[in-house]
This record gives C-alpha cells, sequence and structure tokens, in this order.
C-alpha cells in the first residue's frame, strides 16, 4: 500500500498493509492467534500495528485508553476504522455485537472434547458407576476436564441430551 500523505511510519510498515473491499487496510504479516498484528519497530522491541497506525494519523494515544475497531476486525490498521476508547467501552462494542471474546466448546483451539463427548460424559455419569475419574481415563483427559463439563463450569453452552447408554459408548 502506498503510505498516506499524513503518514510518518516508513514505507516498510505500509508494504504490509493491504485494502480489502470493505474498506479496511489489513495488517498481512505476523498476527497472534487473535488476530491481531505485530510490527518490529527497532530491536528487540514490537508494536501493534493498528496503535501504530492510529496513533500516526490522530496523535499520541492518551493515557488509559485502548485504540478500538469500529469494524471489529483486529488486523485492520485503517484510522478511519480506529478510535480510542476505554477498556469498557470495548466490553460495551464487544457484547453489542454479539461476542463475548471467549471461544466455547470446540470452536476453543484447547479443547480435548466434543459436544457429544460432554453429553456422553454427562450420562454416563448420570447413568452411575463411574466416577470423574474413570470418565476422564475413558475420554482421555484430565479429572478436571471432566467434573467442570458435568457441573456445567465449561461445556454450558452444550444442552444435555437423554442418549441410551449403550450408544453412548
Amino acid at each position: 500500500m502506498t503510505p498516506p500523505s499524513y503518514s510518518n511510519l516508513p514505507a516498510r510498515f505500509w508494504d504490509k498493509v493491504e485494502v480489502d473491499s470493505s474498506g479496511c487496510w489489513l495488517w498481512t504479516r505476523f498476527r497472534d492467534r487473535d488476530g491481531y498484528g505485530s510490527y518490529t519497530v527497532s530491536r528487540g522491541k514490537s508494536a501493534r500495528p493498528h496503535r501504530l497506525s492510529a496513533a500516526d494519523a490522530k496523535g499520541e494515544i492518551p493515557s488509559g485508553l485502548w485504540v478500538l475497531h469500529h469494524c471489529d476486525n483486529p488486523p485492520c490498521v485503517n484510522p478511519d476504522h480506529l478510535y480510542y476508547g476505554t477498556p469498557q467501552q470495548n466490553v460495551d462494542d464487544m457484547m453489542r455485537r454479539g461476542g463475548n471474546g471467549i471461544s466455547l466448546g470446540v470452536k476453543n483451539g484447547q479443547s480435548k472434547l466434543t459436544d457429544k463427548a460432554v453429553v456422553e460424559i454427562r450420562n454416563l455419569y448420570k447413568g452411575g458407576g463411574h466416577t470423574y475419574q474413570t470418565l476422564a481415563d475413558i475420554y482421555g483427559v484430565g479429572m478436571r476436564t471432566v467434573a467442570d463439563a458435568i457441573t456445567q463450569k465449561t461445556w454450558g453452552h452444550v444442552e444435555q441430551e437423554t442418549v441410551p447408554l449403550e450408544k453412548a459408548r
């Protein structure tokens, strides 16, 4: 991307940005698992590209404020899509858009169970004869994982189904 006329950022920053059809200016290099980019400012020091772009276009980021996205697109560095806001505004925006920032169940990359397995575990436990530990051994997870799934501390989004025990195995 050609650097904007106002920009004080080096051309090597803008070389890593592409404009998409929605008007977002997308960071094309390294992104973390949440989609936010990283840019090496100097040896051993990096910064978030959206923060650099916002400060470049709008001035220094006021103390205590974050750089938020109107477009809800973490790799976007278009200053027209960015604004300074509080952490509470960030949460409010996220909730208004229908998210809570937490990927549930199999959408969470750390998940070792499936919705079906959670239903099976709950039914087996409810049927008696299985402890948290025996179920943990059967499903290859830790006892705490099974306990949290059964008590719905986790996997609360999975509705309980009645599955015949012989089919649950």
